[in-house]
């Protein structure tokens, strides 16, 4: 590839990732001037709402470490080190982005910001599950992370590291057709209907299909894997789908 198609290539990413970050304008500006805005730097990247409190502060610190504990744990360390945003009242976290969810990763080529709401985060699942999207962003680059990776896998994988009892799944007793049902979800609003039981079912049965996915290669491979598709390999080519043979209903 000549050098003029590679600044012709990275000049249309570049292109696409603004339209697609730009959608939502007003979000976006907020996001890109929150080093302007009445929100303070506690630490490093981590800005917080003027209306919480120094002990709060210190919760939302500690929590983020758990966070990165946990991510460790289970798959390596943490090397993203996005922007993070704490929202502390309905007003602000309407501003930045969170409209239904307790927390959002917005991934953009420049940078990678979170935005938490500190009322609804339930102690360090939340954290977790955007901070891993993150680091998969980090791992795979914005335009993999933005277009190769369904939807479906990407939750999946943040739902490793979540904790929440609602989402809480065992394979031995899954009903296996569900992991068949959300991989053939295409589109984000197939994903998130706005019915919440089907979006905490959707959610369960993509924590399920990493997890039957995951277990069927060595423990610790999910980076090295994520890290293949920015090589050129087609995500079916790395991680291995889930046949009928292998996936029974294990209700009947």
């Amino acid at each position: 590839m000549t050098n003029r198609h590679l600044y012709t290539s990275a000049f249309s990413i570049i292109v696409v990732a603004i339209l697609i970050f730009t959608q939502t304008s007003c979000t976006t500006y907020s996001l890109l001037t929150i080093e302007n805005s009445e929100f303070k730097n506690i630490y490093g990247k981590v800005y917080v709402d003027p209306s919480l409190t120094e002990m709060e502060y210190s919760q939302i610190l500690s929590n983020i470490e758990k966070a990165k504990t946990r991510i460790a744990e289970k798959f390596g360390g943490v090397t993203v080190d996005p922007i993070i945003i704490i929202t502390g009242t309905p007003e602000n976290a309407s501003k930045y982005g969170l409209k239904v969810f307790p927390g959002s990763a917005h991934i953009a080529p420049w940078e990678t910001y979170l935005v938490l709401d500190n009322d609804k985060i339930e102690g360090v699942d939340v954290i977790s599950h955007e901070l891993l999207h993150a680091q998969v962003a980090e791992l795979t680059g914005y335009w993999i992370f933005t277009t190769k990776l369904p939807t479906w896998f990407s939750e999946g994988v943040a739902m490793q590291v979540d904790f929440r009892e609602r989402y809480m799944v065992d394979l031995n007793t899954f009903d296996y057709s569900e992991l068949h049902r959300v991989m053939k979800i295409t589109s984000n609003s197939d994903f998130w209907p706005g019915n919440k039981e089907i979006e905490i079912s959707n959610y369960r049965a993509a924590k399920a299909a990493v997890k039957k996915l995951l277990d069927e290669h060595e423990a610790g491979v999910l980076y090295e894997r994520l890290k293949d598709l920015s090589t050129g390999q087609e995500f079916d080519e790395i991680f291995a789908t889930i046949d009928s043979e292998n996936t029974h209903n294990k209700n009947n």
